[in-house]
Formats: C-alpha cells, sequence, structure tokens
C-alpha cells in the first residue's frame, strides 16, 4: 500500500453515504500500512543509533591517532631503523582507514536521518488523512442518527451508529494526542 492508494481510495455509495464495510476494510489497510512505517521508523532509529555510537568509536580514535603519531618519530628515531625514511607507516595506513570509515559512518548516518523524516512526515500525512476521514464518518453518522431521529421510527435500529461515533470519537482523540 502506498500513498496513491491512499489518495486515489473512493468507496461505493450507498444511500446515506460511503459503505461502511469498504471505510472499515480500508481504515484497517491504512492502520497496518502505519503499523508497517512505525516499525521502519523504529528499525531505523536502531541503525541511526549504532551509526552515532560508532561514530563515536571512530572519533575516540582519531583523537588517539595525533597522539601516536606524534610519538612514532621518537621511537622511530630511537630504534634507528630504515622504516623512518618510509612515506606510509602501519599507523598512518591506520589513520587513513579510520578516517574513510568515519566518511562512511558520517553519510549512512545522514541517510538514515533522511529516511527516519521522510518517514515521519509521511506518517503525519497518513495520519492526517485518516482523521479527516474519520472525521467524516463520524459527520455521516451523526447524520443518520438524526435523520433516523426526526423519523420517529419505533423499530429502533441496532446501536451500531452510537457505538462508531464513539469508537471514531476516541481514535479522533488518540490521533490528536499522537500528534
Amino acid at each position: 500500500m502506498d500513498v496513491g492508494t491512499i489518495i486515489g481510495k473512493t468507496f461505493g455509495k450507498r444511500f446515506w453515504g460511503s459503505d461502511p464495510d469498504e471505510v472499515d476494510f480500508f481504515l484497517r489497510e491504512v492502520g497496518e500500512y502505519v503499523r508497517t512505517l512505525q516499525r521502519q521508523i523504529s528499525q531505523l532509529q536502531q541503525q541511526l543509533a549504532r551509526a552515532e555510537l560508532q561514530k563515536k568509536d571512530f572519533d575516540s580514535i582519531t583523537e588517539v591517532i595525533p597522539t601516536v603519531l606524534d610519538d612514532e618519530p621518537a621511537q622511530t628515531a630511537r630504534a634507528g631503523s630504515p622504516e623512518s625514511s618510509a612515506p606510509r607507516t602501519p599507523v598512518t595506513d591506520a589513520e587513513i582507514q579510520a578516517t574513510r570509515i568515519l566518511e562512511q559512518s558520517r553519510a549512512e548516518l545522514a541517510k538514515i536521518r533522511e529516511s527516519v523524516m521522510i518517514l515521519k512526515a509521511k506518517k503525519d500525512s497518513i495520519r492526517t488523512r485518516l482523521k479527516m476521514l474519520l472525521e467524516s464518518e463520524l459527520d455521516l453518522l451523526r447524520s443518520l442518527d438524526a435523520a433516523e431521529t426526526e423519523e420517529e421510527t419505533t423499530a429502533a435500529p441496532d446501536s451500531i451508529p452510537d457505538v462508531k461515533m464513539t469508537e471514531i470519537d476516541e481514535i479522533i482523540k488518540s490521533l490528536d494526542t499522537e500528534a
């Protein structure tokens, strides 16, 4: 299910409005989609936390490398080894590798943050659309209830509209509190 499906969704018409079964089915689909987005956000936040921890580790490594590099020429001179003329040492190789890893981690962190922002925006959009749909359904139920009251029918219909109105009110309130 994607945003295009949500935007393009239409419901069959009945005498007083949308088919409640179709609306309920669609709401379940939207709910599942929102759950999927929430799982993805959670996974991306976990990846973000791991990447930030990795970045912290690499930052600590890069703080130590200059100290090691400052001490290395003195140790090499004391040893009198011919390696002092070599342009690259294991320490410089490690520093280069640590820098690459750090750059990769920063790029991955930026991608994850962007993905989290996009998913949050999608979630907010779906929440807003779901709220509007629920409010519309609630207005429809209220209209039906008012029409039935005006007709003063003796055969009382089952109390599904009252129950649905209460449930929809609760869902709308929960969407307002989550936002």
